[in-house]
């Protein structure tokens, strides 16, 4: 049997009548996924001892050594999972949060910052230039609270893409709007924001 392709191959085991679940993913599908992955990330380390990874927050999830289901489908306190936050907010000195908005609402929608730190880093955002909003991701903060933001070009009202050439400005802080939920795909190339996140941006203009 020629199998030229990968689409081909899952086809053919598909009709087989097997009892293991197949799954084609396609190009596009991985390309319109890796948009959403933050470029700065904390790492985590001892990755070899971790046997189980569990979530119910956005950007956050706990490990542990080994696994365990006795309060499943909630969480357990078995084994001493950790946390890990992917993309911090930034906190007070008492660490409270400064950030309107908590992390899994940010995440959910927009969101202001009243303080830039270096745990911005890595978080989506989104910013004004010339009276337009742009999208984009925390590349640097300095010692004046300018902000270094990698952002997206746009296509008309709420569509954005990726650049062929990487725009990354410093920002002034009156320029920072805030956070904001990753941009979702609606093409192979286009983005766009929740239409509220969208809405909720202009009215800060």
């Amino acid at each position: 049997m020629d199998l030229p392709s990968a689409e081909v191959l899952f086809d053919a085991l598909s009709e087989q009548q097997t009892k293991i679940k197949l799954f084609y993913i396609k190009e596009d599908d991985i390309a319109a996924n890796d948009v959403l992955i933050p470029q700065k990330l904390d790492t985590v380390h001892g990755t070899m001892k971790i046997h189980q990874i569990f979530t119910n927050t956005p950007a956050q999830f706990k490990w542990r050594i080994l696994s365990c289901f006795c309060s499943a489908p909630d969480e357990c306190k078995c084994y001493g999972p950790q946390s890990v936050t992917m993309c911090k907010g930034p906190t007070t000195a008492n660490g409270a949060s400064n950030i309107d908005v908590p992390l899994m609402d940010a995440q959910a929608g927009f969101s202001r910052v009243t303080e830039i730190t270096d745990q911005l880093k890595g978080c989506w955002c989104a910013v004004k230039y010339d009276r337009e909003v742009y999208p984009g991701i925390v590349q640097d903060v300095n010692a004046e609270n300018c902000i270094l933001v990698k952002t997206l070009s746009r296509v008309g009202q709420n569509r954005f893409f990726w650049p062929m050439r990487d725009d990354i400005l410093w920002y002034q802080p009156h320029d920072f709007l805030g956070l904001i939920p990753p941009p979702q795909p609606v093409t192979k190339r286009h983005m766009m924001l929740p239409v509220d996140v969208w809405e909720k941006l202009f009215s800060h203009l």
